[in-house]
């Protein structure tokens, strides 16, 4: 894998091509999604929206900032929860564009790479769960679940095209969720520290683990020849 794909801030301009949303508008969106049921979302640039704003009074909005606060606080206020969630987040935009184009490739509604990935890597709530050892398994391994389901809908493709084939369209939308997650994080003013440490590790291991599959897959791992049981420059006493 090429240095540069192992910068997120090199994958930030290929992920939403036209249609960028700056990072501030897409955290918003993400405490937005959070609000209680009855509370509009805050979408950008829509007229609609903006009349509706224009309409709540000022102690509303006031109201609607300190929730905004809260919300935030209650994410990355506290530095037990901090990185996990901060990885929850990065880990869930990944699996969402995952999920969006593996649907439409094998026309299934009816799957989700939580169900599959939920096997690996431990039980959520142990400390090591949001590791990027474990989140980049979790990723991995509900990606490439399904290469035998795009197998069987291509049995015009020889085994090799399969692999590549499959690879191209598993790994674009995993470079994708990875940007949209640092733009969030942007957003939030958190992507610093332990959170961008994290998060740049998870993101050249899913590259690893990714070209692990491909060479698994075209038999291009074979181990090296086996070391002989003793060695002549050092034979055993």
């Amino acid at each position: 894998m090429s240095a540069e794909n192992l910068s997120l801030s090199n994958t930030l301009p290929n992920t939403t091509p036209g249609k960028a949303q700056p990072p501030k508008a897409r955290a918003a969106e993400v405490l937005a999604e959070k609000k209680p049921d009855g509370v509009a979302a805050n979408k950008p640039n829509a007229a609609k929206d903006s009349k509706l704003e224009s309409a709540i009074p000022a102690n509303a909005q006031e109201a609607k900032l300190q929730m905004n606060k809260g919300l935030l606080q209650a994410m990355f206020g506290k530095p037990e929860t901090r990185d996990s969630n901060a990885m929850r987040i990065f880990y869930q935009e990944v699996v969402t564009q995952l999920e969006d184009v593996l649907r439409q490739e094998l026309g299934d509604d009816n799957f989700s790479l939580q169900k599959l990935a939920d096997k690996t890597s431990g039980i959520e709530g142990q400390e090591d769960y949001w590791s990027p050892e474990n989140t980049a398994d979790r990723i991995v391994t509900g990606a490439t679940g399904y290469f035998e389901t795009f197998k069987k809908q291509h049995p015009n493709l020889s085994h090799e095209e399969q692999v590549e084939k499959f690879l191209s369209i598993i790994s674009p939308a995993i470079d994708k969720g990875m940007g949209e997650a640092v733009n969030i994080l942007e957003g939030f003013d958190v992507f610093d520290g332990d959170i961008k440490d994290n998060a740049l590790k998870t993101q050249e291991l899913v590259h690893d683990k990714l070209d692990a599959f491909r060479d698994r897959m075209l038999g291009l791992n074979k181990e090296q020849d086996e070391k002989p049981l003793f060695d002549d420059n050092n034979p055993a006493s």
